[in-house]
């Protein structure tokens, strides 16, 4: 399944903003690990994250 993630950043040094990303996941426990992922990635470089929304995207046969 593909899971639409919605997070904000803040930094200290930068104004707050909110950025989005695709997740491709067969499992919750999958979604769960990309989650911790992206945040560790994130807080890594210094900014706090709050993901705000996760909504999953219906597929669309082409």
């Amino acid at each position: 399944m593909r899971y639409a993630v919605t997070y904000r950043l803040t930094h200290p040094a930068y104004f707050p903003t909110t950025s989005m990303a695709q997740i491709e996941a067969h499992t919750h426990a999958e979604l769960e690990r990309k989650l911790a992922k992206i945040v560790s990635r994130w807080k890594g470089l210094g900014y706090k994250i709050r993901v705000t929304g996760v909504r999953q995207e219906e597929r669309t046969l082409e």
